[in-house]
């Protein structure tokens, strides 16, 4: 699933991320996968999530 961008100074980019409490979690795996799949048709070399 193809996810969107958010741009600077959008104010989700100030929220806290959720920890990640398990690798190789459906959830994760998923979540790699959307994200792989935004960069690639955004033509991108790579995305940054909020730390």
């Amino acid at each position: 699933m193809i996810r969107p961008i958010l741009l600077m100074g959008d104010p989700r980019l100030f929220e806290r991320s959720r920890p990640v409490e398990r690798l190789g979690t459906g959830e994760l795996l998923a979540l790699l996968g959307d994200l792989h799949e935004t960069m690639v048709d955004a033509k991108g070399a790579g995305l940054a999530a909020p730390q």
